[in-house]
């Protein structure tokens, strides 16, 4: 909207401008004033419509924009026609009668498309038919250590910075694109910026990938029939790995169709010259296919409602070498496009959800909720959803629950499971005392949701910045449902083994776990041990779906025990729906 205050303010001084200069033309030039106030009015619509093809938005009578247009042109064409040749105003009430009718019909529709008016529209925009109640780990997977993220948006951009230098000169007339995260599964051969060919092997694995754009316009108009040379591709999980694309199975890239692009070959455009004039368009970034190949992603949205929210519908992709534009509906996105609902639009979907749970007038503010700041993309083993924290209207640090809504349908489940939120998780392992202990130096990144080894969890790279250069130093977990249980440590082994370790002591002191907490002993035959630092594994006949742990600190005799040799051993533990049960006693 802010846009729009702006090229009101140009338009009516160009108005302005057109009404002095035909005041000062005395000589028996002067138009009439019908004729000055027909004339302007056209010219000021053209100049509109001009705008609207230039900055390309959707165009369609639903769009309150258009209203907005007609009424600040017959608003200024009424102020205009209200004076005479000598600069005196003497403009009469009937001649803002248009401006006024059109202001009114804004008024009006702005009301009926409200939520005032259609709370429940609003709030039935999330797809919400399922709310969770017993423990998360059945709805969602574990995720392993090694396809957890560790490198952030910052992190990929310093890493591939540096691969700019191996093209002479490419950095004064390309630049580095915005980086989109996505998960790959592929085989190809790429090219790098110094001419080596390297075999990428993806298997669902998790990388940043951006663009090459241009330098502004000259750069564009120098090399638009050229084309920027290709893209660069980070790792998400293992910051070493980077690479510049330029060519892929031995083809080199040429990237033409571009945000920084220009006229026909800017992305938008493209899309909208292929008959996408009437809908939304939310640009999802770049996405790479199973071969390696660029292409851009939009969101396809469309009115739920008349001048009410909006809803996807779909969505286009462009090839970024050809310009081709082709649609998907929501039943048939390609396995490589992870994800199509935009943040922003989930993030309305579950504020009114929450804001307008028993209408728009709920004075007493009951069953209301509100998402924690931001979203975030969630990987399960076969799907993708944003996570947001839910609060009670009025709390700071702690939730109710959270919601995971599927990035491509945009369904969502709700899982009631209190704890605290990302920022309250984010500063648990920052006091953390090993990163306390560089006093500032290390601090912790974003804080994702992750189901690890079946608690819900939070998990934060540690970072470093030097001289501008962000690097990872470190790993930390925090547990969702007590922001004092931490680990951190060099390793992401070391850091879950003293998570695990103080989700162990808080069990075994406090008493506390997840699901039913009662007490019992059994005899149980042992199937298997394993061993990871001091913290050991085992599995028991009758509890195969169960992973049983203790550590040696503080249950020495794990350390002689083997399956051969003591086959049935009396356990003292927890019961839990969780697959990951701690043992109390061990004999």
């Amino acid at each position: 909207m802010e846009n729009y205050v702006l090229l009101s303010v140009f338009l009516a001084a160009l108005y302005a401008g057109c009404g002095v200069l035909n005041i000062m033309l005395k000589d028996g030039k002067v138009l009439s004033r019908w004729k000055f106030l027909a004339i302007c009015s056209g010219i000021m619509f053209l100049l509109w419509q001009g705008i609207n093809y230039w900055t390309m938005p959707a165009i369609g009578l639903d769009r309150s924009q258009l209203y907005w247009e007609m009424f600040v042109t017959l608003a200024l064409g009424a102020l205009l026609f209200g004076y005479d040749y000598e600069g005196r105003f003497e403009a009469s009430c009937y001649s803002f009668i248009p401006a006024g009718s059109v202001l009114l019909l804004i008024v009006v529709l702005s009301i009926i498309g409200g939520q005032m008016v259609r709370s429940k529209a609003y709030r039935d925009m999330l797809d919400m038919t399922t709310e969770v109640d017993s423990v998360f780990e059945k709805n969602i997977r574990p995720t392993s250590l090694e396809k957890m993220r560790t490198v952030n948006r910052e992190v990929a951009l310093c890493q591939v910075e540096q691969t700019m230098g191996e093209i002479p000169s490419l950095g004064s007339w390309c630049e580095i694109g915005a980086m989109s995260l996505q998960r790959i599964s592929g085989d190809f051969t790429v090219t790098d910026g110094t001419g080596k060919e390297i075999r990428l092997v993806f298997e669902q694995d998790f990388i940043w990938a951006a663009p090459l754009e241009y330098r502004g316009f000259w750069k564009w108009n120098k090399f638009k029939n050229q084309g920027t040379p290709g893209y660069v591709l980070v790792s998400a999980t293992d910051p070493s790995k980077f690479y510049l694309v330029t060519a892929v199975n031995g083809k080199p890239l040429s990237l033409k169709y571009l945000r920084s692009a220009f006229f026909g070959y800017n992305l938008e455009r493209v899309v909208r010259k292929a008959g996408y004039t009437g809908f939304r368009l939310k640009d999802n970034g770049i996405q790479i296919d199973e071969q390696g190949q660029p292409f851009n992603v939009f969101a396809k949205q469309e009115k739920a409602f008349f001048w009410g929210a909006e809803k996807v519908v779909g969505c286009i992709t462009v090839d970024m070498q050809s310009g081709e534009v082709k649609e998907y509906g929501l039943d048939e996105i390609p396995a490589f496009i992870d994800i199509v609902q935009p943040k922003g639009l989930v993030y309305a979907y579950i504020s009114w959800a929450g804001d307008l749970v028993k209408g728009y007038f709920n004075w007493s503010q009951e069953g209301k909720f509100k998402p924690t700041p931001g979203l975030q993309a969630v990987y399960g083993e076969d799907n993708c959803s944003y996570y947001t924290g839910i609060q009670s209207v009025g709390a700071d640090h702690s939730t109710s629950g959270f919601i995971l809504t599927d990035v491509q349908n945009g369904q969502a489940t709700r899982y009631n499971i209190s704890g605290t939120t990302e920022d309250a998780a984010q500063s648990a392992i920052n006091s953390n005392e090993w990163v306390a202990k560089f006093k500032g130096a290390y601090y912790a990144d974003d804080a994702v949701f992750y189901n690890v080894n079946g608690l819900p969890t939070y998990f934060a790279p540690i970072l470093m910045n030097s001289d501008g250069r962000v690097m990872v130093k470190g790993y930390g977990f925090c547990y969702v449902k007590n922001r004092e249980v931490t680990g951190v440590g060099a390793t992401k082994e070391e850091a879950l083994s003293a998570y695990l370790r103080a989700y162990y002591l808080m069990n075994n002191r406090k008493g506390i776990s997840e699901g039913n907490v009662d007490d019992t002993t059994e005899l149980l035959e042992i199937l298997n041990i394993s061993q990871e630092g001091s913290c050991y594994y085992f599995k028991f006949k009758g509890y195969e779906d169960k992973d049983f742990y203790a550590f040696s600190e503080l249950l020495p005799q794990v350390r002689w025990l083997e399956a051969e040799e003591n086959p049935i051993v009396k356990v003292t533990f927890k019961k839990s729906d969780d697959r990951n049960i701690p043992i109390i006693g061990l004999e």
